[in-house]
């Protein structure tokens, strides 16, 4: 082994990826990864873990000064200690006992470790560091960070909210640049084309949110698994998401499937309120409406539960 080798070796042991031994040492990935499989000792067969053991493994598996310093020393949970290593979390655990070690049932060595409000005020609320930034910062996993927010008092943002304020934050110029490598990117036919797509696998039955399976069909929600089985009650003929209608929002030309024809003259679609008050929703209804007064059809909406019994009184008058 030369000096790079050793070099190597010595990233790998302080938990290194290939990727950024590479750009340490200024070489290619490839001639890491060939000096790796070339130059340290290869992993017996019975360590093997999912066919993709990591070259750090050998090095360090019957090493405890190694265990001592990541778990004890450097705060490393279980779970990254397992990931570096490519090993499951119960075998790192099992290795840990075997060398004595207590482990946290926080899987965090020391408590002390946790920031203080403080630091947590500065980075996290004022800078907006993220998470995962912050846990990092501090060598510590995001589920201990999150758990520090908790017993800080201290809300975590959301993804959504993060966004948001990265957008608010945003220079105009960049805002413009952002908006027209947009359009570019998600044009009107793409958007179309994806509506369309979607439309087939949702009349294909490949698209289901819910698996409620009744009659040999797949339903998408309840409230369509309540009202055919009302259907069947009432002896009503119903096909579920058969009937594909175009409609326009926002300029674009998109695809909905309504999600029941009963005996082949009436379109029936289940919407809850909060979803009729939304603006591409209203669009829908609107095609839908405009769509059986051309083919000569009925449309109810439901809107509750409760609606589903007069529903089936209507059509049976």
């Amino acid at each position: 082994m030369d000096v790079i080798d050793n070099k190597i070796r010595d990233l790998l042991i302080d938990g290194q990826k290939r990727r950024e031994i590479a750009s340490a040492l200024g070489i290619s990935m490839s001639s890491v990864s060939a000096r790796i499989n070339r130059n340290i000792k290869k992993i017996p067969r019975h360590r093997v873990i999912k066919n993709n053991p990591s070259p750090l493994l050998p090095l360090v598996w019957d090493n405890k000064e190694w265990f001592v310093e990541h778990y004890i020393t450097k705060h490393i949970g279980i779970g990254r200690i397992a990931y570096m290593i490519g090993r499951a979390n119960g075998t790192v655990v099992k290795r840990l006992l075997r060398y004595g070690i207590q482990i946290n049932k926080n899987n965090v060595s020391n408590t002390a470790i946790r920031p203080s409000l403080s630091w947590v005020e500065k980075y996290y609320l004022t800078e907006k560091w993220s998470v995962t930034k912050c846990a990092t910062k501090l060598n510590i996993s995001q589920n201990s960070f999150s758990q520090a927010l908790i017993e800080l008092g201290i809300v975590q943002r959301n993804v959504g909210e993060q966004l948001k304020e990265l957008w608010c934050a945003m220079p105009e110029d960049k805002k413009q640049y952002m908006r027209k490598v947009s359009k570019l990117a998600w044009n009107s036919e793409k958007r179309s084309a994806a509506s369309a797509r979607t439309s087939k696998l949702i009349q294909n039955g490949k698209c289901h949110s819910l698996h409620i399976l009744y009659d040999n069909v797949r339903f998408r929600s309840s409230w369509e698994y309540e009202l055919a089985k009302a259907f069947d009650v009432a002896k009503l003929r119903w096909k579920y998401e058969s009937i594909t209608i175009p409609y326009k929002y926002d300029g674009c030309d998109f695809n909905f499937v309504v999600d029941f024809l009963v005996n082949d003259n009436i379109l029936i679609e289940c919407k809850s309120p909060h979803l009729i008050k939304r603006h591409r929703e209203q669009k829908k209804i609107e095609a839908l409406r405009e769509y059986c007064d051309d083919k000569n059809m009925q449309c109810f909406i439901i809107t509750a539960l409760c609606q589903i019994p007069c529903v089936i009184s209507g059509l049976l008058s």
